[in-house]
This record gives C-alpha cells, sequence and structure tokens, in this order.
C-alpha cells in the first residue's frame, strides 16, 4: 500500500478514536490494533503522538472548511451564512468537546499551537458577512463592525476551547441571533422575522455534520 494512502488511514482512524473517545485513553496501541497494523508503522509516519494530533487537527479544519465552502455555495444571504457559521461552531464545539478537554488538559503545547490566543483571528467569515450586510443596507449604520466582529470572536473562541453541553450551545446561538437582530436595521429585522421559518430549517441542517468518520 502507498505510503500516503497509510498515512490518511492513521490520520482517519486517528481522529474517529480522538473525536470518540478523547486522545488521552486512546493510545498507539489502540491506534495500530484497529487499523492491524504494527505500531512501528505508524510511528514510520509520525514521530509522536503529539504530531498525530496536530494533523487530526488539520484533518479536523480541512472537514470544516469544506462545510463552510458549501454553505457559501448554497446561501447567498449574508444574514443567513453569518447564522450559519454560529450554528456551525456549536455543532463543532459540541461533538468536539471530550477531544478538545483532553488536548488542554494533557497537551498544552498542542492546544497552544492548534488555537490562537488572538480572538479576532477565528472571524475572519464574520468580518466579511457583516461587511456585505451592511452593503445592503441592512445593518445600522452606527454599529462598528470591527468591535462586533472582536466581540463575535470573543464568543466564537469560548466555543472552541472550553466545555458547553448541547443546550449552552443552542443557548448560546439563541443569543448570537438576538444580538444580530439587534444590530440590523428595520429592513434587516423585517428580512430576519418574515424569514425565520426557512432561515431556522437551512441553518438547523448544520446539526447533520458528523467529526466521526
Amino acid at each position: 500500500m502507498h505510503d500516503d494512502s497509510i498515512r490518511k488511514r492513521i490520520i482517519d482512524t486517528a481522529t474517529r478514536l480522538y473525536v470518540t473517545n478523547g486522545c488521552h485513553k486512546v493510545s498507539m496501541n489502540d491506534i495500530s490494533a484497529e487499523m492491524h497494523i504494527s505500531k512501528r508503522t505508524i510511528y514510520q509516519h509520525f514521530e509522536n503522538k503529539e504530531e498525530l494530533l496536530k494533523e487530526c487537527f488539520n484533518n479536523l479544519r480541512q472537514q470544516s472548511d469544506a462545510v463552510i465552502r458549501d454553505l457559501r455555495n448554497q446561501i447567498e444571504s449574508p444574514i443567513i451564512i453569518m447564522l450559519a457559521n454560529f450554528k456551525y461552531i456549536t455543532v463543532y464545539s459540541s461533538q468536539l468537546h471530550t477531544l478538545i478537554k483532553d488536548v488542554i488538559n494533557y497537551y498544552p503545547d498542542v492546544y497552544d499551537s492548534l488555537f490562537p490566543a488572538d480572538p479576532d483571528k477565528l472571524s475572519g467569515n464574520m468580518y466579511s458577512a457583516l461587511y456585505r450586510i451592511k452593503q445592503k443596507g441592512l445593518l445600522r449604520p452606527n454599529v462598528n463592525i470591527n468591535q462586533m466582529v472582536h466581540v463575535y470572536g470573543i464568543i466564537m473562541h469560548n466555543l472552541q476551547t472550553k466545555f458547553y453541553s448541547v443546550e449552552a450551545t443552542n443557548l448560546i446561538f439563541e443569543n448570537c441571533y438576538n444580538i444580530l437582530r439587534g444590530i440590523l436595521t428595520i429592513e434587516g429585522v423585517k428580512y430576519l422575522d418574515e424569514n425565520e421559518d426557512a432561515i431556522r430549517q437551512s441553518i438547523d441542517k448544520i446539526k447533520d455534520i458528523h467529526y466521526v468518520l
């Protein structure tokens, strides 16, 4: 079997086990047993568990990027895109709860390399969506986009790096929904209210995303 194919299989298998069980309890022996290969084969591709863990998060982020791209291709409204981003990050937080907790507690160096300390770096999509909302005349003129992006960045950073139940992430989404409603013009609020059912149905499809491969 080609080396690249084996490497991908290792990453996919480790990602599935880490997401399901957390990374602390899953050893290299567990991964090799799951794949029916030797542990030596894994170490031929990855120097240590920390390196493999980073690649698994890169794997998860590639899935995330694909989801966001699909959302942008399917949805024209920047208001819906912004809400979809929030819904997506709450799903991400609830599904990866155990894995992220383990990384913080047992692999802090990996955590520091994976999650930027500056929350603004996480919210580039939000800036784009808010700017497009403003261009359409649906954002109140006194709203400072940079300040809102910073607020949203803090929320997203907390969702990605702290531990919340599904109920809590749903509540956070509703709060973000209300924040967005509060910074829209009358026309923007009207659009949101008149299309609320359709918007929520569209966004709720994101709940079907699963990170277990």
